[in-house]
């Protein structure tokens, strides 16, 4: 008999482990309480193992909700058979809805293994919980008396490089720290943190459906606040990468730190008690072409505690920034953006050379002069190409802000398109501010020259009006406390904004960059999202959006205004979603 055949005769019956494979095979849908899969295990998880806190054991198989391991395998704590687990591709980590994985558990590593067509999987199954109803799990790190994430956030792929990965409907709570090492180190201070930021591997992350709270610190000089360069949530920012569908919500925690989130693709989430919502520096990676941050309601953004080292003054709603070559493209719409902090900037854009549109975006509450900040990054460009329209924003909010919508600084080229901006202001400046030292071009349509207190403002692509005190809703006035903001649900409304020229060719161009934006562009905004306090659930969207004529003029501002008196459902329109 050949050697070689012998040999492997000899391995399958001996049964030799192969080194490089998974340390045990997981178990299948049977081992589900229901016998089968629930529809939320994604396409490609066959593998799975389940974890119970509170009633599970590190002795059990860990293959069925029956047996399941205490432990995640690669919790602090531990132990036997979970402990000994190797991650494999197309695994399941299954929760058991309502149970606390306590701070014991981190430092954690993230499921790795994960391949295109087999991603790794951490949720929950929705039929097995404790208690009367189904919660999602829970992920604490045990606020003062635990964790301290200055060492590391709660899970990362530190320790081996996690790629095709989905995490699902798990609470995040209780994340701490006391330290300085948030603004040197992106794995620290954070729920969940990417190792690769600065080698460029690893990517495709899916995280959804998740509620993130409840974040504390000790105060400066103690600690200080990562949101300049890390992230509550860290990914990879590839093309791959989404975060979505998703509340953090940092009101019941310090809600004066942190970036929520930090990759290339955040859509339908809604984000409170943060101060910086969303801020991406750096170049793009290999496969990335375009930043999409679309459908998001932010609230409540916050000072910061002590801001990137006192360089930074304040937070920003939006902050998207770096070196990004001319063919990259940032879409940001949709979004309903309640600023609400004196020293918070509604949307800073400073790019080398990338191209920026900006449109359907409600911006309320914008107390910094310059909320919507057009400037360019300091490096060999010397500023973006930046398309804002369509949106509508009440600006100028603090008295004493001096101006009022839009602040122009460095090399930008800016288009302002069909804006539409309302002040209760009347000592307010220009609704365009060309600062000192501005170099760059601006193109406005239409020029409307309107009078706000006594203030003639000009220079801005649409139109600026003081807010009539009024009632709203039907009477032709326009107010905050709409059932929109500032919405024109009237004819009398929609006639004091007014009308201007459609903008389909700007939309047939955002179209060849992504069908979905593409599509947006051709209705008027959908608001964000609805969040239900009592679940941690949002719902999108959170306006049914109305469909902009084909010819003919379209009303200026986010809203589209609907013969009849309220908005109807676009048609012939077919919904995208990333």
């Amino acid at each position: 008999m050949n050697r070689l055949l012998r040999l492997a005769l000899l391995m399958l019956t001996v049964g030799i482990i192969i080194p490089g494979t998974a340390s045990a095979t997981g178990g299948s849908c049977s081992g589900f309480a229901s016998g089968a899969c629930p529809a939320n295990i994604p396409n490609g998880v066959t593998s799975f193992y389940f974890i119970d806190y509170a009633g599970g054991s590190d002795s059990n198989a860990g293959t069925s909700e029956s047996s399941p391991w205490q432990h995640l395998p690669t919790c602090a704590n531990a132990t036997g058979a979970a402990t000994a687990h190797t991650s494999g591709s197309g695994e399941g980590w299954i929760f058991k809805g309502g149970v606390t994985v306590d701070d014991r558990c981190w430092p954690a590593s993230l499921p790795w293994g994960g391949a295109s067509g087999a991603p790794d999987y951490m949720g929950p199954d929705p039929g097995w919980f404790t208690g009367g109803s189904w919660s999602r799990p829970i992920f604490s790190g045990g606020k003062g008396s635990g964790y301290n994430s200055n060492t590391g956030s709660l899970l990362s792929d530190a320790a081996h490089q996690a790629s095709y990965l989905v995490l699902d409907n798990i609470e995040f709570t209780g994340l701490y720290w006391s330290g300085t090492n948030c603004n040197v180190n992106f794995n620290a201070c954070g729920y969940i943190s990417w190792h690769g930021y600065l080698s460029g591997t690893g990517g495709n992350w899916e995280l959804k459906n998740l509620y993130a709270h409840n974040v504390t610190h000790t105060a400066y000089p103690t600690s200080t606040d990562p949101a300049n360069t890390g992230a509550l949530f860290w990914m990879p920012r590839d093309a791959g990468s989404s975060f979505h569908d998703s509340v953090i919500d940092n009101s019941d925690g310090g809600a004066d730190c942190c970036q929520g989130v930090y990759t290339g693709n955040v859509y339908n989430n809604y984000f409170s008690g943060l101060d910086n919502v969303i801020f991406n520096p750096s170049s793009p990676s290999n496969d990335e072409t375009i930043l999409l941050v679309h459908d998001n309601t932010m609230r409540n953004i916050a000072t910061t505690f002590y801001p990137n080292n006192g360089s930074e003054p304040h937070g920003n709603c939006i902050h998207v920034f770096g070196t990004m070559p001319s063919s990259f493209n940032e879409l940001i719409y949709n979004n309903n953006v309640d600023c609400t902090n004196v020293n918070a900037e509604n949307l800073e854009v400073e790019e080398d050379s990338a191209t920026v549109y900006y449109f359907n975006n409600v911006n309320t509450g914008m107390y910094q002069p310059n909320g919507y900040d057009t400037s360019s990054f300091s490096g060999a460009g010397q500023g973006g190409t930046y398309y804002y329209f369509q949106n509508t924003e009440e600006c100028g909010v603090d008295p004493n802000a001096g101006y009022i919508c839009v602040g122009l600084r460095n090399a930008a080229s800016v288009f302002d398109y069909n804006n539409f901006g309302v002040s209760s202001n009347s000592s307010g400046g220009p609704a365009v501010l060309n600062h000192s030292g501005w170099s760059g071009s601006l193109t406005s349509s239409p020029n409307n020259s309107k009078t706000c207190g006594g203030i003639t403002t000009t220079n801005f692509g649409g139109t600026l009006i003081c807010a009539p005190i009024g009632s709203g809703n039907g009477t032709g006035n326009l107010n905050f406390t709409e059932t929109y903001p500032f919405a024109p649900l009237d004819s009398t409304a929609a006639a004091t904004i007014g009308t201007a020229a459609n903008l389909m060719s700007l939309c047939s161009t955002i179209s060849s960059i992504n069908a979905a934006a593409g599509s947006a562009c051709l209705s008027d905004t959908t608001l964000g999202v609805s969040y239900n306090s009592a679940d941690h659930t949002v719902s999108w969207p959170a306006r049914t959006p109305v469909a902009r004529p084909t010819s003919g003029e379209w009303q200026i501002g986010a809203y589209q205004f609907a013969s009849g008196g309220a908005p109807q459902a676009p048609t012939g329109l077919a919904a995208v979603v990333q």
